[in-house]
């Protein structure tokens, strides 16, 4: 009976890690051709603030309190890519066969998740089409390099602006 009731808890906390969208793999059946990519437990101020700066989409997902959180980073690694991750996975996906240039803006906050992001993607998953990473706040990193040219081909490319 205890475990059962440690499931449950633990199963409820989970669920509540990440909101998806009931359609994911949607953008790229729309006119939108730029991406920020912020990852997970953001503010909805600062996905505006980003919008706004950028005047584009953004991908992030709402922080769902303080325990719910630690444990998702916590088991990600155990348990593989979150539902938000995976939903970001479809909305890369759904670019291939797209016609048009593609911008995905990476700031320095979701660096690292867009890093993991990448590497939880097949080989060539996104090859036909066409497009950049722009990292405004980074340095030249050959991991994302690297991921980018595995994951989209060699018709996107990175750019890097130091801060």
């Amino acid at each position: 009976m205890k475990r059962l009731l440690c499931f449950l808890f633990i199963s409820l906390l989970l669920s509540g890690c990440a909101t998806t969208s009931k359609y994911p793999g949607t953008i790229g059946k729309t006119d939108i051709r730029k991406l920020v990519i912020l990852g997970e437990h953001i503010s909805q101020e600062t996905a505006q603030q980003y919008a706004n700066t950028f005047n584009a989409r953004v991908f992030y997902s709402p922080s769902r309190g303080a325990i719910a959180d630690s444990i998702s980073n916590s088991l990600r690694g155990t348990i593989g890519p979150s539902s938000a991750m995976r939903h970001l996975i479809a909305e890369l996906e759904s670019m291939n066969n797209t016609s048009g240039h593609w911008e995905l803006i990476v700031p320095k906050i979701g660096k690292r998740y867009f890093l993991v992001t990448l590497r939880n993607m097949e080989d060539k998953a996104v090859v036909n089409s066409a497009g950049e990473v722009y990292l405004p706040e980074s340095p030249p990193n050959n991991q994302i390099d690297n991921e980018v040219k595995r994951v989209f081909g060699n018709s996107w490319h990175t750019k890097y602006q130091n801060p």
